[in-house]
Protein backbone atom coordinates (compact mmCIF):
# COMPACT_ATOMS: atom_id res chain seq x y z
CA UNK A 1 0.00 0.00 0.00
CA UNK A 2 1.10 3.88 -0.65
CA UNK A 3 1.82 6.80 1.33
CA UNK A 4 -1.61 7.50 3.47
CA UNK A 5 0.37 10.53 5.35
CA UNK A 6 1.49 11.49 2.05
CA UNK A 7 -1.53 11.74 0.05
CA UNK A 8 -3.54 13.52 3.47
CA UNK A 9 -0.58 15.98 3.46
CA UNK A 10 -1.19 16.75 -0.11
CA UNK A 11 -5.22 17.08 0.32
CA UNK A 12 -4.62 19.20 3.39
CA UNK A 13 -2.44 21.86 0.98
CA UNK A 14 -5.16 21.60 -1.77
CA UNK A 15 -7.85 21.93 0.62
CA UNK A 16 -5.89 25.42 1.93
CA UNK A 17 -6.31 26.31 -1.57
CA UNK A 18 -9.97 25.61 -1.99
CA UNK A 19 -10.57 27.35 1.49
CA UNK A 20 -8.72 30.35 0.96
CA UNK A 21 -11.35 30.54 -2.56
CA UNK A 22 -14.09 29.98 -0.34
CA UNK A 23 -13.56 32.33 2.29
CA UNK A 24 -12.78 35.20 -0.71
CA UNK A 25 -16.01 34.66 -1.96
CA UNK A 26 -14.24 33.38 -5.21
CA UNK A 27 -16.31 31.18 -7.62
CA UNK A 28 -16.28 27.74 -8.13
CA UNK A 29 -16.72 25.33 -10.64
CA UNK A 30 -16.68 21.46 -10.60
CA UNK A 31 -16.12 19.70 -13.57
CA UNK A 32 -16.58 16.25 -13.29
CA UNK A 33 -16.95 12.95 -15.42
CA UNK A 34 -20.10 11.85 -16.35
CA UNK A 35 -19.76 8.32 -14.57
CA UNK A 36 -20.68 6.88 -11.15
CA UNK A 37 -16.74 8.09 -10.08
CA UNK A 38 -16.74 11.15 -11.33
CA UNK A 39 -20.51 11.86 -10.04
CA UNK A 40 -20.04 10.96 -6.31
CA UNK A 41 -16.60 13.10 -6.52
CA UNK A 42 -18.41 15.76 -7.37
CA UNK A 43 -21.22 15.25 -4.94
CA UNK A 44 -18.50 15.02 -2.04
CA UNK A 45 -16.51 18.10 -2.95
CA UNK A 46 -20.00 20.22 -3.49
CA UNK A 47 -21.07 19.15 0.26
CA UNK A 48 -18.14 20.63 1.39
CA UNK A 49 -18.02 23.50 0.12
CA UNK A 50 -21.67 24.20 0.35
CA UNK A 51 -21.19 23.45 4.21
CA UNK A 52 -18.66 26.18 3.90
CA UNK A 53 -21.08 28.83 2.33
CA UNK A 54 -19.11 28.40 -0.90
CA UNK A 55 -20.57 29.43 -4.67
CA UNK A 56 -20.45 26.64 -6.33
CA UNK A 57 -21.81 25.06 -9.88
CA UNK A 58 -21.58 21.47 -10.94
CA UNK A 59 -21.04 20.86 -14.48
CA UNK A 60 -20.71 16.74 -16.00
CA UNK A 61 -19.49 15.87 -19.40
CA UNK A 62 -18.83 13.09 -21.14
CA UNK A 63 -14.85 14.11 -21.91
CA UNK A 64 -12.31 16.39 -21.57
CA UNK A 65 -11.33 18.51 -25.06
CA UNK A 66 -10.07 21.57 -25.70
CA UNK A 67 -12.84 23.74 -26.81
CA UNK A 68 -14.11 22.38 -23.02
CA UNK A 69 -11.09 23.90 -21.44
CA UNK A 70 -10.79 26.99 -23.75
CA UNK A 71 -14.91 27.71 -22.75
CA UNK A 72 -14.28 27.48 -19.42
CA UNK A 73 -11.80 30.63 -19.58
CA UNK A 74 -14.01 32.40 -21.14
CA UNK A 75 -16.75 32.19 -18.33
CA UNK A 76 -14.08 33.10 -16.47
CA UNK A 77 -14.42 30.72 -13.24
CA UNK A 78 -11.60 31.95 -9.89
CA UNK A 79 -11.21 28.00 -9.25
CA UNK A 80 -11.91 24.62 -11.47
CA UNK A 81 -11.87 21.35 -9.76
CA UNK A 82 -12.01 18.79 -12.53
CA UNK A 83 -13.24 15.21 -11.32
CA UNK A 84 -12.14 11.84 -12.67
CA UNK A 85 -11.24 13.89 -15.93
CA UNK A 86 -8.51 15.51 -18.08
CA UNK A 87 -5.43 13.17 -17.60
CA UNK A 88 -3.38 13.69 -20.38
CA UNK A 89 -4.34 17.50 -20.60
CA UNK A 90 -2.40 18.96 -18.06
CA UNK A 91 0.05 21.37 -19.88
CA UNK A 92 -2.92 21.97 -22.32
CA UNK A 93 -4.87 22.84 -19.05
CA UNK A 94 -2.27 25.05 -17.51
CA UNK A 95 -1.19 27.07 -20.49
CA UNK A 96 -5.10 28.20 -20.88
CA UNK A 97 -6.38 28.59 -17.38
CA UNK A 98 -2.77 29.44 -15.52
CA UNK A 99 -2.89 28.27 -11.65
CA UNK A 100 -6.70 28.59 -11.40
CA UNK A 101 -7.40 24.49 -11.35
CA UNK A 102 -6.76 21.43 -9.11
CA UNK A 103 -7.24 17.86 -10.98
CA UNK A 104 -8.21 15.27 -8.87
CA UNK A 105 -7.80 11.65 -10.74
CA UNK A 106 -7.34 7.92 -10.50
CA UNK A 107 -6.04 7.01 -14.08
CA UNK A 108 -2.92 6.25 -15.24
CA UNK A 109 -0.55 9.23 -16.65
CA UNK A 110 2.91 10.54 -17.72
CA UNK A 111 5.44 10.93 -14.57
CA UNK A 112 5.68 14.88 -15.85
CA UNK A 113 1.33 15.19 -15.47
CA UNK A 114 2.04 13.35 -11.96
CA UNK A 115 4.92 16.35 -10.42
CA UNK A 116 2.27 19.31 -11.42
CA UNK A 117 1.24 20.53 -8.02
CA UNK A 118 -2.16 21.01 -9.35
CA UNK A 119 -2.51 17.30 -9.84
CA UNK A 120 -3.93 15.07 -7.08
CA UNK A 121 -4.02 11.28 -7.97
CA UNK A 122 -3.01 8.15 -6.29
CA UNK A 123 -0.23 7.19 -8.42
CA UNK A 124 1.85 10.15 -6.83
CA UNK A 125 2.10 8.49 -3.51
CA UNK A 126 2.29 4.45 -4.54
CA UNK A 127 -1.44 3.72 -4.54
CA UNK A 128 -2.65 1.68 -7.88
CA UNK A 129 -5.13 4.06 -9.55
CA UNK A 130 -6.93 0.96 -10.95
CA UNK A 131 -7.56 -1.20 -8.27
CA UNK A 132 -6.50 1.07 -4.73
CA UNK A 133 -8.26 4.09 -5.52
CA UNK A 134 -10.91 6.18 -7.29
CA UNK A 135 -11.20 10.09 -8.37
CA UNK A 136 -13.86 9.92 -5.04
CA UNK A 137 -11.53 8.45 -3.02
CA UNK A 138 -9.21 11.45 -3.67
CA UNK A 139 -12.14 13.66 -4.15
CA UNK A 140 -13.19 12.26 -0.35
CA UNK A 141 -9.95 13.30 0.99
CA UNK A 142 -9.88 16.53 -0.14
CA UNK A 143 -13.54 17.24 1.07
CA UNK A 144 -12.68 16.25 4.59
CA UNK A 145 -9.70 18.92 4.60
CA UNK A 146 -12.53 21.44 3.31
CA UNK A 147 -15.25 20.32 6.11
CA UNK A 148 -14.98 17.52 8.11
CA UNK A 149 -19.02 16.73 8.43
CA UNK A 150 -18.43 15.47 5.02
CA UNK A 151 -16.79 12.41 6.26
CA UNK A 152 -20.50 11.26 6.91
CA UNK A 153 -20.58 10.42 3.31
CA UNK A 154 -17.63 8.35 3.46
CA UNK A 155 -19.93 5.59 1.89
CA UNK A 156 -19.89 7.16 -1.64
CA UNK A 157 -15.91 5.94 -1.84
CA UNK A 158 -17.80 2.02 -1.64
CA UNK A 159 -20.26 3.06 -4.17
CA UNK A 160 -17.66 4.89 -6.67
CA UNK A 161 -15.75 2.02 -6.42
CA UNK A 162 -17.73 -0.74 -7.34
CA UNK A 163 -19.12 1.09 -9.81
CA UNK A 164 -15.26 1.44 -11.21
CA UNK A 165 -14.96 -2.54 -11.02
CA UNK A 166 -12.45 -1.95 -8.59
CA UNK A 167 -13.25 -4.84 -6.30
CA UNK A 168 -10.46 -6.96 -7.03
CA UNK A 169 -9.95 -8.38 -3.72
CA UNK A 170 -10.38 -11.64 -2.65
CA UNK A 171 -14.30 -12.47 -3.59
CA UNK A 172 -14.80 -9.20 -5.02
CA UNK A 173 -13.93 -7.22 -2.27
CA UNK A 174 -12.11 -3.97 -1.98
CA UNK A 175 -8.38 -3.18 -1.96
CA UNK A 176 -6.10 -0.22 -0.88
CA UNK A 177 -7.83 3.13 0.40
CA UNK A 178 -11.54 1.93 -0.75
CA UNK A 179 -10.86 -0.87 1.52
CA UNK A 180 -9.78 1.78 4.25
CA UNK A 181 -12.89 3.58 3.51
CA UNK A 182 -14.95 0.63 3.87
CA UNK A 183 -14.03 -0.12 6.94
CA UNK A 184 -14.54 3.19 8.77
CA UNK A 185 -18.31 2.87 7.35
CA UNK A 186 -18.78 -0.64 7.90
CA UNK A 187 -22.11 -1.75 10.66
CA UNK A 188 -22.93 2.13 10.68
CA UNK A 189 -23.72 2.52 6.39
CA UNK A 190 -22.59 -0.65 4.98
CA UNK A 191 -23.34 -3.91 5.52
CA UNK A 192 -20.98 -6.57 3.48
CA UNK A 193 -21.40 -10.58 3.24
CA UNK A 194 -20.42 -13.17 0.75
CA UNK A 195 -23.65 -14.39 -1.62
CA UNK A 196 -24.78 -14.31 -5.14
CA UNK A 197 -24.13 -10.69 -6.49
CA UNK A 198 -27.82 -10.71 -8.44
CA UNK A 199 -29.78 -7.63 -9.09
CA UNK A 200 -32.89 -7.06 -6.91
CA UNK A 201 -31.64 -9.46 -3.68
CA UNK A 202 -34.22 -8.00 -1.19
CA UNK A 203 -36.92 -6.85 -3.29
CA UNK A 204 -37.43 -8.61 -6.76
CA UNK A 205 -38.26 -12.01 -8.28
CA UNK A 206 -35.26 -14.10 -7.95
CA UNK A 207 -35.77 -14.62 -11.90
CA UNK A 208 -36.19 -10.92 -12.53
CA UNK A 209 -33.01 -10.42 -10.99
CA UNK A 210 -30.73 -12.76 -12.52
CA UNK A 211 -32.96 -11.45 -16.09
CA UNK A 212 -31.41 -7.91 -15.13
CA UNK A 213 -27.67 -8.62 -13.68
CA UNK A 214 -25.61 -7.66 -16.72
CA UNK A 215 -22.36 -8.09 -14.79
CA UNK A 216 -21.59 -10.68 -15.27
CA UNK A 217 -23.46 -10.92 -18.75
CA UNK A 218 -24.85 -14.51 -18.97
CA UNK A 219 -25.69 -15.18 -22.97
CA UNK A 220 -29.02 -17.56 -22.79
CA UNK A 221 -30.26 -15.65 -19.41
CA UNK A 222 -29.69 -12.18 -19.13
CA UNK A 223 -32.08 -10.27 -20.67
CA UNK A 224 -34.65 -12.41 -20.79
CA UNK A 225 -37.07 -12.91 -18.09
CA UNK A 226 -39.20 -16.43 -19.55
CA UNK A 227 -35.75 -18.66 -19.58
CA UNK A 228 -34.68 -17.51 -16.01
CA UNK A 229 -37.60 -18.43 -14.93
CA UNK A 230 -37.65 -21.85 -16.77
CA UNK A 231 -34.12 -22.66 -15.16
CA UNK A 232 -35.45 -21.44 -11.35
CA UNK A 233 -38.30 -24.35 -12.45
CA UNK A 234 -36.08 -26.86 -14.08
CA UNK A 235 -33.60 -27.28 -11.16
CA UNK A 236 -35.94 -27.78 -8.63
CA UNK A 237 -35.97 -23.94 -7.33
CA UNK A 238 -40.22 -22.91 -6.44
CA UNK A 239 -40.14 -19.36 -7.95
CA UNK A 240 -42.96 -18.56 -5.02
CA UNK A 241 -44.44 -19.14 -1.66
CA UNK A 242 -47.89 -19.18 -2.21
CA UNK A 243 -48.96 -16.18 -4.32
CA UNK A 244 -45.69 -14.10 -3.38
CA UNK A 245 -42.87 -14.33 -5.61
CA UNK A 246 -39.28 -15.48 -3.99
CA UNK A 247 -36.33 -12.94 -3.77
CA UNK A 248 -32.98 -13.87 -3.47
CA UNK A 249 -32.69 -12.96 0.13
CA UNK A 250 -35.82 -15.62 0.24
CA UNK A 251 -33.78 -18.50 -1.09
CA UNK A 252 -32.03 -21.39 1.25
CA UNK A 253 -28.01 -22.18 1.09
CA UNK A 254 -29.26 -25.68 -1.00
CA UNK A 255 -31.08 -23.45 -3.62
CA UNK A 256 -29.06 -21.36 -3.79
CA UNK A 257 -26.49 -23.93 -4.33
CA UNK A 258 -29.11 -25.60 -6.67
CA UNK A 259 -28.88 -22.31 -9.12
CA UNK A 260 -24.73 -21.73 -9.08
CA UNK A 261 -25.00 -25.34 -10.21
CA UNK A 262 -27.62 -24.84 -13.11
CA UNK A 263 -25.80 -21.16 -14.21
CA UNK A 264 -22.17 -22.53 -14.17
CA UNK A 265 -22.95 -24.30 -17.76
CA UNK A 266 -23.59 -20.97 -19.19
CA UNK A 267 -20.45 -19.27 -18.09
CA UNK A 268 -17.74 -22.21 -18.41
CA UNK A 269 -17.49 -22.36 -22.42
CA UNK A 270 -13.66 -21.27 -22.40
CA UNK A 271 -12.88 -20.80 -18.51
CA UNK A 272 -12.98 -22.76 -15.76
CA UNK A 273 -15.57 -23.96 -13.35
CA UNK A 274 -13.71 -21.70 -10.31
CA UNK A 275 -13.56 -18.12 -12.02
CA UNK A 276 -16.67 -18.63 -13.90
CA UNK A 277 -18.06 -19.52 -9.89
CA UNK A 278 -16.46 -16.16 -9.17
CA UNK A 279 -18.18 -14.06 -11.22
CA UNK A 280 -21.51 -15.13 -9.75
CA UNK A 281 -20.41 -15.38 -5.47
CA UNK A 282 -18.73 -12.11 -4.10
CA UNK A 283 -19.08 -10.04 -1.71
CA UNK A 284 -22.56 -7.80 -1.79
CA UNK A 285 -22.20 -4.22 -0.34
CA UNK A 286 -25.47 -3.19 1.34
CA UNK A 287 -26.34 0.70 2.01
CA UNK A 288 -27.93 0.03 5.34
CA UNK A 289 -29.92 3.67 5.35
CA UNK A 290 -31.52 3.18 2.04
CA UNK A 291 -34.76 1.43 1.76
CA UNK A 292 -34.33 -2.21 0.81
CA UNK A 293 -36.99 -1.75 -1.90
CA UNK A 294 -34.96 0.55 -3.87
CA UNK A 295 -31.72 -0.09 -6.32
CA UNK A 296 -29.88 2.34 -3.62
CA UNK A 297 -30.14 -0.51 -1.29
CA UNK A 298 -27.67 -2.66 -3.03
CA UNK A 299 -24.33 -0.80 -3.65
CA UNK A 300 -22.96 -2.29 -6.64
CA UNK A 301 -26.70 -1.15 -7.81
CA UNK A 302 -26.36 2.29 -6.72
CA UNK A 303 -23.64 3.33 -9.01
CA UNK A 304 -24.97 1.41 -12.31
CA UNK A 305 -28.40 3.76 -11.99
CA UNK A 306 -26.04 6.98 -11.49
CA UNK A 307 -24.18 5.53 -14.57
CA UNK A 308 -27.60 4.71 -16.28
CA UNK A 309 -28.86 8.39 -15.90
CA UNK A 310 -25.92 9.62 -17.67
CA UNK A 311 -25.41 7.63 -20.28
CA UNK A 312 -29.48 7.92 -21.35
CA UNK A 313 -28.40 11.90 -20.84
CA UNK A 314 -29.99 12.77 -17.70
CA UNK A 315 -27.17 13.34 -15.67
CA UNK A 316 -28.79 15.91 -13.28
CA UNK A 317 -30.77 12.90 -11.98
CA UNK A 318 -27.55 11.33 -11.11
CA UNK A 319 -26.18 14.70 -9.53
CA UNK A 320 -29.68 14.90 -7.75
CA UNK A 321 -30.14 11.61 -6.26
CA UNK A 322 -26.64 11.74 -4.94
CA UNK A 323 -27.51 15.23 -3.24
CA UNK A 324 -30.26 13.40 -1.33
CA UNK A 325 -33.65 13.34 -3.25
CA UNK A 326 -35.13 10.23 -3.27
CA UNK A 327 -38.25 11.73 -4.34
CA UNK A 328 -39.07 12.46 -8.16
CA UNK A 329 -35.19 12.35 -8.89
CA UNK A 330 -35.46 8.87 -7.73
CA UNK A 331 -38.40 7.72 -9.79
CA UNK A 332 -36.97 8.93 -12.96
CA UNK A 333 -33.48 7.30 -12.30
CA UNK A 334 -35.43 4.18 -12.18
CA UNK A 335 -37.07 4.42 -15.38
CA UNK A 336 -33.74 5.08 -17.08
CA UNK A 337 -32.06 2.22 -15.74
CA UNK A 338 -34.63 0.09 -16.89
CA UNK A 339 -34.10 1.88 -20.38
CA UNK A 340 -30.27 1.34 -19.96
CA UNK A 341 -30.46 -2.13 -19.21
CA UNK A 342 -32.58 -3.00 -22.55
CA UNK A 343 -30.23 -0.71 -24.47
CA UNK A 344 -26.77 -2.62 -23.38
CA UNK A 345 -28.88 -5.59 -23.81
CA UNK A 346 -30.14 -4.68 -27.41
CA UNK A 347 -26.50 -3.89 -28.63
CA UNK A 348 -25.00 -7.05 -26.88
CA UNK A 349 -26.84 -8.83 -28.76
CA UNK A 350 -26.64 -7.36 -31.50
CA UNK A 351 -22.51 -7.67 -31.50
CA UNK A 352 -22.81 -11.09 -30.65
CA UNK A 353 -25.11 -12.01 -33.15
CA UNK A 354 -22.70 -10.96 -35.97
CA UNK A 355 -19.46 -12.65 -36.27
CA UNK A 356 -18.46 -9.64 -39.35
CA UNK A 357 -18.31 -7.27 -36.37
CA UNK A 358 -15.22 -9.36 -34.87
CA UNK A 359 -11.84 -9.21 -35.39
CA UNK A 360 -9.43 -11.16 -33.71
CA UNK A 361 -5.35 -10.34 -33.23
CA UNK A 362 -3.00 -12.53 -31.39
CA UNK A 363 -3.34 -10.34 -28.36
CA UNK A 364 -6.58 -8.87 -28.71
CA UNK A 365 -10.25 -9.21 -30.18
CA UNK A 366 -11.82 -5.76 -32.00
CA UNK A 367 -15.46 -5.36 -32.15
CA UNK A 368 -17.06 -3.17 -34.38
CA UNK A 369 -20.34 -1.21 -32.70
CA UNK A 370 -21.05 1.00 -35.73
CA UNK A 371 -24.20 1.93 -36.46
CA UNK A 372 -25.45 0.33 -33.45
CA UNK A 373 -23.91 1.57 -30.57
CA UNK A 374 -23.84 5.11 -29.00
CA UNK A 375 -20.49 6.38 -27.77
CA UNK A 376 -21.95 6.88 -24.28
CA UNK A 377 -22.71 3.07 -24.30
CA UNK A 378 -19.46 2.20 -25.48
CA UNK A 379 -17.28 2.26 -21.80
CA UNK A 380 -20.01 -0.30 -19.99
CA UNK A 381 -20.37 -2.67 -23.20
CA UNK A 382 -16.87 -3.19 -23.10
CA UNK A 383 -17.06 -3.49 -19.23
CA UNK A 384 -20.49 -6.39 -19.94
CA UNK A 385 -18.37 -7.79 -22.90
CA UNK A 386 -15.23 -8.89 -21.30
CA UNK A 387 -17.15 -10.69 -18.68
CA UNK A 388 -17.97 -13.49 -21.49
CA UNK A 389 -15.91 -16.56 -21.67
CA UNK A 390 -16.00 -16.37 -25.39
CA UNK A 391 -13.65 -13.30 -25.11
CA UNK A 392 -11.49 -14.53 -22.40
CA UNK A 393 -7.75 -14.65 -23.05
CA UNK A 394 -7.41 -11.73 -25.24
CA UNK A 395 -7.97 -7.77 -24.34
CA UNK A 396 -11.14 -6.90 -25.71
CA UNK A 397 -11.50 -3.50 -27.82
CA UNK A 398 -14.70 -2.10 -28.95
CA UNK A 399 -14.65 0.54 -31.61
CA UNK A 400 -17.71 2.87 -32.59
CA UNK A 401 -18.07 5.70 -34.72
CA UNK A 402 -19.04 9.64 -33.61
CA UNK A 403 -21.29 12.00 -34.86
CA UNK A 404 -17.75 14.10 -35.13
CA UNK A 405 -16.41 11.64 -38.01
CA UNK A 406 -13.77 9.97 -35.28
CA UNK A 407 -13.60 6.52 -33.48
CA UNK A 408 -14.42 6.32 -29.63
CA UNK A 409 -12.79 3.17 -28.23
CA UNK A 410 -13.09 1.59 -24.95
CA UNK A 411 -10.98 -1.77 -23.94
CA UNK A 412 -10.97 -4.46 -20.98
CA UNK A 413 -8.32 -6.40 -19.72
CA UNK A 414 -10.56 -10.26 -19.54
CA UNK A 415 -9.61 -13.08 -17.57
CA UNK A 416 -5.86 -14.47 -18.70
CA UNK A 417 -5.12 -11.80 -21.11
CA UNK A 418 -1.94 -9.74 -20.43
CA UNK A 419 -1.77 -9.30 -16.49
CA UNK A 420 1.39 -7.02 -16.63
CA UNK A 421 0.14 -4.81 -19.25
CA UNK A 422 -0.97 -0.99 -18.77
CA UNK A 423 -4.10 0.02 -20.93
CA UNK A 424 -3.98 3.11 -19.45
CA UNK A 425 -0.47 3.89 -20.48
CA UNK A 426 -0.96 1.69 -23.73
CA UNK A 427 -3.69 4.04 -25.07
CA UNK A 428 -2.30 7.72 -24.43
CA UNK A 429 0.83 6.85 -26.35
CA UNK A 430 -0.87 4.72 -29.26
CA UNK A 431 -3.71 7.45 -29.75
CA UNK A 432 -1.33 10.52 -29.03
CA UNK A 433 0.56 9.12 -32.54
CA UNK A 434 -2.52 8.77 -34.11
CA UNK A 435 -3.47 12.54 -33.22
CA UNK A 436 -6.21 11.41 -30.54
CA UNK A 437 -6.02 11.71 -27.34
CA UNK A 438 -6.16 8.36 -24.66
CA UNK A 439 -6.08 7.11 -20.90
CA UNK A 440 -7.15 4.85 -18.24
CA UNK A 441 -6.17 2.78 -16.02
CA UNK A 442 -4.38 -0.79 -15.98
CA UNK A 443 -7.36 -2.96 -16.62
CA UNK A 444 -9.26 -0.65 -18.76
CA UNK A 445 -8.93 2.42 -21.13
CA UNK A 446 -10.94 4.58 -23.47
CA UNK A 447 -9.38 6.61 -26.53
CA UNK A 448 -11.12 9.07 -29.39
CA UNK A 449 -9.07 9.40 -32.39
CA UNK A 450 -9.06 10.38 -36.18
CA UNK A 451 -11.74 7.48 -38.42
CA UNK A 452 -8.50 7.25 -41.13
CA UNK A 453 -5.63 6.12 -38.05
CA UNK A 454 -7.93 2.98 -36.34
CA UNK A 455 -5.45 0.83 -38.05
CA UNK A 456 -2.37 2.35 -37.20
CA UNK A 457 -3.53 2.75 -34.20
CA UNK A 458 -4.96 -0.89 -33.41
CA UNK A 459 -1.29 -2.20 -34.31
CA UNK A 460 0.22 0.02 -31.67
CA UNK A 461 -1.98 -1.55 -29.02
CA UNK A 462 -0.94 -4.72 -30.08
CA UNK A 463 2.49 -4.43 -30.41
CA UNK A 464 2.36 -2.91 -26.77
CA UNK A 465 0.43 -5.79 -25.35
Amino acid sequence: MGDLQALVQRARELGTIVLQSINDAKSIIIVCNYDADGICAATLLAKAIQSKKGKIVVRVVSEASSDLVQQLKEDNYDLHLFCDIGAGMVSETKSTLGDKWIMIDHHSTSDDELTSRNVFNPFQHGFDGGADATTTSMAYLLACEIDRSVSENEWFTVVASLADHQDQGENHSLLGLNKASLENVLTQRVASTIDLMFYGRDAKPVYEGIATTMYPYIVGLTGSKDACLATLVSCGIPPKKEDTWRTLADLTADEKKKLVDALLPYLTTSSTAESALGQLIGTVYTLLKEDEHSPLHDAREFGILLDACSRMGQAGVAVAICMGDRDQSLHEGEELLASYRRVLNRCVRSLLGDDERVTEYSKSILLSGDGIVNESMLSPLATILSSISRFHGRVLIIKTATESGQFKISARKTLGSGELSNLGIIFQEASKMCNGRGGGTRSSAGAKIPISKLETFVKQVNSKL
